[in-house]
């Protein structure tokens, strides 16, 4: 009983969650002006930057 109210709970979060991200990118998109697909692609390159160990304060230059 309660691992199924768990999984209903799971599965409904993961459908809120994805909605959450198609909003997200569609709105980037029309302040951006261009589609949500590009406003995919712009977050996927922002995360890149921001992840990458080497745009760090290294002394890199």
């Amino acid at each position: 009983m309660l691992a199924s109210l768990f999984l209903g709970f799971g599965l409904i979060e993961a459908i809120i969650g994805i909605w959450a991200i198609v909003l997200f990118l569609h709105c980037l998109g029309q302040a951006q002006g261009f589609s949500a697909w590009r406003a995919l692609g712009n977050t996927m390159l922002a995360g890149l930057v921001a992840l990458n160990p080497a745009s760090d304060a290294s002394g890199w230059k």
